[in-house]
């Protein structure tokens, strides 16, 4: 049974993902050269299952332009304008919902890029603060050394000195046993 429904699961997403792709697909824009005559009738919109012709699947087609070209506005700050502007032109529009979802991860990857600056700035100030430790603590052994060198040299020293008053005690003891 959960093999079952993992299948229908996967292919619900696949239907979902082909539909929402045919969605998207806009019609090619036709170019006309610099001298084309003006029609004088308008155009008459067609619109089908998969293909719609309105100014909110202008506005639409428009972010995902500019979400392609991303090159030059890595923010995304004109396609989240265009989507935005679906949104409150047209709030009960057919693309209503996947613009304000579109308008929703392009705000979510900006607080997430905005945070991995900060990240990555904590990380370079802690990597300084643990370079800084490091030479303190070389600092630190250095001295260790240094003073436990010196202790030693100390220690030896008292254990002669201590070694020359039993020494002087047992000569003076003799002397003493000498002289009675």
């Amino acid at each position: 049974m959960p093999g079952m429904t993992r299948q229908i699961l996967r292919l619900t997403a696949i239907l979902l993902t082909a539909l929402l792709c045919a969605c998207a697909q806009t019609a090619p824009r036709p170019t006309a050269p610099p001298e084309a005559p003006v029609p004088s009738d308008p155009p008459v919109l067609q619109e089908g299952l998969f293909n719609f012709s309105s100014e909110a699947t202008d506005c639409f087609n428009r972010g995902l332009d500019f979400l392609e070209n991303e090159g030059a506005d890595p923010e995304g700050a004109k396609a989240r304008e265009a989507f935005a502007e679906l949104l409150t032109n047209y709030p009960r529009g057919k693309w209503q919902r996947a613009a304000a979802a579109l308008v929703r991860l392009l705000e979510e990857r900006t607080r997430l890029r905005e945070g991995r600056a900060q990240d990555r700035q904590a990380l370079e100030k802690a990597r300084g603060e643990t370079e800084q430790l490091r030479k303190e603590l070389r600092a630190l052994n250095d001295r260790l050394q240094v003073e436990t060198t010196r202790l030693a040299q100390e220690n030896e020293q008292l254990k002669k000195d201590l070694q020359l008053l039993k020494e002087l005690e047992l000569q003076l003891d003799k002397r003493d046993r000498d002289l009675r």
